[in-house]
């Protein structure tokens, strides 16, 4: 007797099959044991923070953060109110996403 996994239409038995393999093999993650315990001092966190690298990386965690600061509570609560939405029912929105 043959196994046939057909495509369904919304695609959940892919997702499930995958959650599934992912939390198997996720238990065969070894964390890497470290000795030597290097200090944290100010001058190498002032180091660290002049990396161009990181900068960029910070940068663009800040934007996104904006962006994401607006959405919530600029066009989402303007456009809830403009199509009728109650002001306890923004408040539950607010707090749900």
């Amino acid at each position: 007797m043959s196994v046939m996994l057909s495509v369904n239409e919304d695609g959940t038995r892919h997702f499930w099959i995958g959650s599934g393999l992912g939390l198997c093999l996720s238990f065969m993650i070894r964390e890497m044991k470290t000795t030597a315990k290097i200090p944290v001092t100010l001058s190498g966190m002032v180091k660290a923070a002049g990396h161009m690298s990181l900068l960029k990386i910070s940068f663009l965690s800040i934007l996104a953060h904006d962006m994401i600061f607006t959405k919530m509570f600029g066009f989402t609560t303007a456009y809830a109110l403009r199509i009728g939405v109650s002001e306890k029912e923004i408040s539950l929105l607010s707090f749900r996403l």
